[in-house]
């Protein structure tokens, strides 16, 4: 174990960045502040960049909010 400890489970680790990420979108769409696509698009891919920065697989980030829907629905 070390001083580091044990590593992250993946799939909470995508869990949480959906959150950050479709779920926060999700909301503002929720309450008639949706933004447009292109910046939702934007949105994602940031908190993409921020996964992989922390070591999430590919596979478990979404490009779109229809992708992170079937992903967070999957989880």
């Amino acid at each position: 174990l070390g001083e580091d400890g044990l590593p992250c489970n993946q799939e909470e680790l995508a869990y949480t960045l959906l959150t950050f990420g479709y779920v926060f979108l999700r909301s503002l769409r929720t309450l008639g502040l949706g933004l447009a696509q292109e910046d939702e698009l934007a949105y994602l891919h940031t908190w993409n960049v921020v996964g992989h920065i922390l070591g999430i697989r590919r596979e478990l980030m979404a490009e779109t909010m229809e992708q992170a829907e079937a992903l967070f629905n999957q989880m």
